[in-house]
């Protein structure tokens, strides 16, 4: 009851305060319970009548059915990123601005539009997986009140809106200027540190999990394989493209004629290539998968390797824990790999 009667005072003073769905029917706690409860029943029977409908120039207690409608009706502007399914943003307040995180995770691109606050002079963008960074170029607010921005699948982004300007680079988004080409050939595929005991090599055109070549030791690995393949470029007279890996299982660490390009770790595992060679461009794919067929060979042969002194290891029933019958899981390079030719567009 003292947060009831606090909010009445905050009411008196002009302040709408909105309960969604209903209002509270029961007082929480045992503490004096029939006392409170009695108040309780009283500060309900004063809200029946006139004092639950809208009052906008005035304080006043209100059941919102639609929490969004109601917040509309009395004037108050909801944010301008689309409440869509799968898309997620959270905000903070910074020194001079708002800082958005954005994720798409849906299982297609999506374009993002949103609205442009008054005073907002610069939008900076921060890409979390590269750090790479740059400003949108916007015009003035009376000109320019929204901006659209495309999300691949599983992207995620930074959001920066500013109310000074930023001294950064123009912020560019890659548009694809041709069609997608699947990288085929011969992969290699060497195993290069990891456990139990590390596979052989093998070559395969088609790309596949590791543990469906049919090799008991590649089932049980855990550790680090690199793939590697031999390309021409798809466009002779263009250098810059997208490298889309398709499915990894479950990080990559990409290189091109032994330059680094890029790590990978989620979706989108897509990379930009900026010094592909018309001939004879060497890919290096190293792909670690995750330790569960590793945990599960050796809870399957009996070797003891839950050694904690301070706590008990049990599964999600409390139960001892055991991991023999989990289902191998997929490891590798899974693809398609695809390339794409693509410039840099403001």
């Amino acid at each position: 009851e003292e947060t009831l009667q606090v909010c009445e005072r905050l009411a008196e003073k002009g302040a709408r305060i909105i309960f969604d769905t209903s209002l509270p029917l029961q007082v929480p706690g045992f503490y004096l319970y029939q006392q409170r409860e009695k108040l309780h029943a009283e500060w309900l029977r004063g809200q029946v009548g006139g004092r639950s409908a809208p009052q906008v120039d005035g304080g006043c207690f209100l059941v919102a059915g639609n929490l969004i409608e109601t917040l509309t009706d009395l004037g108050i502007s909801g944010e301008s990123f689309p409440a869509e399914d799968n898309l997620l943003w959270l905000r903070r307040l910074i020194a001079g601005g708002k800082l958005y995180f954005i994720a798409n995770h849906r299982d297609h691109p999506v374009d993002l539009s949103f609205r442009i606050e008054q005073g907002v002079h610069s939008l900076q963008i921060v890409d979390p997986l590269n750090s790479s960074t740059g400003v949108m170029r916007l015009k003035p607010y009376a000109e320019q009140k929204s901006v659209t921005l495309p999300l691949a699948a599983g992207q995620t982004l930074f959001l920066r809106f500013l109310q000074q300007p930023v001294d950064d680079e123009l912020w560019r988004i890659p548009q694809r200027c041709g069609e997608s080409t699947p990288l085929q050939g011969d992969w290699d595929v060497e195993f290069i540190h990891g456990g139990p005991t590390v596979p052989k090599p093998y070559h395969s055109p088609v790309l596949d999990s590791w543990t469906a070549t049919g090799d008991s030791e590649a089932v049980a690995f855990a550790g680090t394989a690199r793939y590697t393949l031999i390309f021409d470029a798809p466009l002779a007279e263009h250098s810059l493209y997208e490298l889309s890996l398709g499915r990894v299982a479950e990080s990559a660490r990409v290189f091109l004629n032994d330059q680094p390009a890029g790590v990978l770790f989620t979706r989108p595992f897509r990379v930009l290539l900026n010094n592909v060679l018309p001939t004879g461009n060497k890919l290096e794919i190293l792909v670690t998968n995750l330790a569960a067929n590793r945990i599960r060979d050796l809870d399957r042969r009996g070797i003891p390797w839950r050694i904690f002194y301070d706590i008990n290891f049990v599964n999600i029933d409390y139960q001892p824990f055991n991991a023999a019958e989990w289902p191998v899981r997929a490891s590798g390079l899974l693809g398609p790999v695809e390339l794409t030719p693509v410039r840099l567009q403001e």
